[in-house]
C-alpha cells in the first residue's frame, strides 16, 4: 500500500502551481482596474482638448470682427474728413473765382395757430338775469354838517353799478361823499368792480354819517375838470351827470367787446341809452 517515489515526486511538483492560482487572479484584476483608470483619463484629456479647440475657434472668429469694427469706424471718419475738405476747397475756389455760393434755404417752421378764444366774461354779462340786491344812489349836497343827501332818479342798480354812479358824480363835481340806499331787487347786470376805489374811503370810527357812505379822499378832491372849474352839485344836474357816466360805462364795455357785437338799448328816465345785455 505505499505510494511509489516517482508518484510522490510528481504530486509535490504540482502543489505550488495550485497555490499560485489566486495570486494570478488578483494581478489580473489590478491590471484591469489600472487600464480602466487610464482609459477614463484619456477620455477626459480628449474632452479638454476638444473644448480648448472650440474656445480657440470662437476666439478666432470674434477677433476679426473686433478688428473690422475699428477699421470701419476709421474709414467713416476719413470719408467725413475728405468730404469736409472738399467742401472747404469748393468754397475757397468759388470765393476766388467769384461764383456765388449756394444758398442753403432753411424751411420756415410755421408758428402754430393761436388757440381759439374762450368765452370772455364782459362786465355786461355779470349776473345777467340773476336776481340780486338793488340800491339807490344818494349824493350829499355839500361838505358841511347837516347837508342832506339827494337821491339820483332812475332805475335801481346792483351794488357795484350804484357805487360807480355815485363815485362818478362825486368825482366830477364839488360834492365830497355819497351813500347807497337798499331798495328791493333787480335783474340788471352788475359791474365787475368799484372803478374809483382808490379815490374813496369808508366812514371812520364813530362817524355820524349813515352806513354805506363813501367819502372822497382829500388828495383827490380837486383833480377833475369839473372840480377844478368849481362846478357845484345840484339836483338839476343829476340826470345829465347820470347820462354822462352811463356813456363812459358803455364806452368802456365797447372797448372790451369783440368786433361785430352791437349793443342793445335800454330806456331810462332821460330817453334811450345804449346798454350791452
Amino acid at each position: 500500500g505505499q505510494i511509489p517515489l516517482a508518484a510522490q515526486a510528481a504530486i509535490t511538483a504540482q502543489v505550488p502551481i495550485v497555490a499560485q492560482v489566486p495570486i494570478v487572479v488578483q494581478e489580473t484584476k489590478i491590471i484591469q482596474e489600472q487600464r480602466a483608470i487610464q482609459q477614463q483619463r484619456a477620455a477626459q484629456r480628449a474632452r479638454a482638448i476638444q473644448e480648448a479647440k472650440v474656445i480657440q475657434e470662437a476666439l478666432t472668429i470674434q477677433q476679426p470682427r473686433a478688428i473690422q469694427q475699428p477699421r470701419s469706424i476709421q474709414q467713416q471718419r476719413l470719408q467725413q474728413q475728405q468730404r469736409t475738405l472738399q467742401k472747404v476747397v469748393v468754397r475757397v475756389l468759388r470765393g476766388r473765382v467769384g461764383v456765388p455760393a449756394e444758398v442753403v434755404r432753411v424751411p420756415r417752421i410755421g408758428e402754430p395757430p393761436p388757440p381759439p378764444p374762450g368765452r370772455l366774461l364782459f362786465p355786461s354779462r355779470l349776473g345777467r338775469g340773476v336776481t340780486k340786491k338793488a340800491f339807490r344812489t344818494q349824493i350829499r349836497r355839500g361838505q358841511r354838517k347837516g347837508d342832506r343827501f339827494v337821491t339820483v332818479k332812475g332805475n335801481t342798480l346792483p351794488r357795484n353799478r350804484a357805487i360807480n354812479l355815485g363815485a362818478g358824480i362825486t368825482d366830477s363835481t364839488t360834492a365830497a361823499s355819497f351813500r347807497l340806499m337798499r331798495k328791493g331787487t333787480t335783474t340788471l347786470p352788475d359791474d365787475p368792480r368799484f372803478n374809483l376805489k382808490a379815490k374813496f374811503r369808508g366812514i371812520k370810527g364813530k362817524s355820524k354819517l349813515p352806513p354805506r357812505t363813501f367819502v372822497e379822499r382829500r388828495r383827490f378832491r380837486i383833480d377833475t375838470p369839473g372840480e377844478k372849474q368849481g362846478i357845484p352839485f345840484s339836483p338839476e344836474r343829476l340826470p345829465r351827470l347820470r347820462e354822462a357816466i352811463e356813456r363812459k360805462r358803455q364806452r368802456r364795455i365797447r372797448r372790451a367787446l369783440p368786433p361785430g357785437r352791437l349793443p342793445r338799448s335800454l330806456r331810462t328816465g332821460r330817453g334811450r341809452v345804449s346798454v350791452f345785455l
